[in-house]
């Protein structure tokens, strides 16, 4: 419908995500159960998210909530492009509030009992156990992101704008790259 394309904000990254997504010519079939994602309302997207080749989110598919089981098509990269998710790789999931035009990261657990893969399989099925809002990481520094170095560590020797473990410095370590946002002090 009217949801072809979404350009939202992370609030805790100040990056835009965009919904659109790619049909190619494959996917894994992951089933959302209706009682999973408490922070979920009627019209919410629900979307699958992998890191591209430039290191940003990029959408694999989504489905509006409907307070209904769902069945989201996460779609397959295709032969030399970076335009779905790749073997093995995890799913992101991501909320749209259509009520507070706000995007959130999602904490999920998948299912891990055949015939569900916790990771992307082409022509596969998933399950997602669970969904939440990610708490308490939108404004710390995740130091296993960098492993084997400390946030302090990467920051020195590569700068906020560098990369590591195809992660940007920055985003895996916003309070020392001063790149938290000023909201999230706000989030009492």
């Amino acid at each position: 419908t009217l949801f072809s394309v979404f350009i939202l904000n992370f609030s805790f990254s100040q990056t835009e995500l965009d919904f659109d997504y790619t049909v190619t010519d494959a996917n894994m079939t992951v089933q959302v159960g209706s009682d999973v994602c408490d922070d979920c309302t009627i019209g919410d997207l629900v979307g699958s998210f992998f890191e591209n080749d430039s290191g940003d989110l990029q959408c694999a598919g989504w489905r509006a909530w409907t307070g209904d089981q769902l069945a989201i098509p996460v779609m397959a990269s295709e032969s030399g492009l970076d335009n779905g998710m790749a073997a093995g790789e995890t799913i992101q999931w991501a909320l749209y509030d259509v009520e507070t035009d706000l995007s959130y990261l999602l904490d999920a657990t998948m299912n891990s009992d055949f015939p569900f893969s916790e990771t992307f399989v082409a022509n596969g099925f998933g399950q997602v156990l669970s969904l939440s809002i990610s708490t308490g990481s939108d404004c710390a520094d995740d130091d296993s992101l960098m492993a084997p170095l400390t946030c302090a560590t990467a920051v020195t020797v590569l700068g906020c704008d560098g990369t590591f473990n195809d992660m940007l410095v920055s985003e895996a370590c916003p309070i020392s790259c001063d790149s938290c946002p000023a909201d999230c002090a706000d989030d009492d």
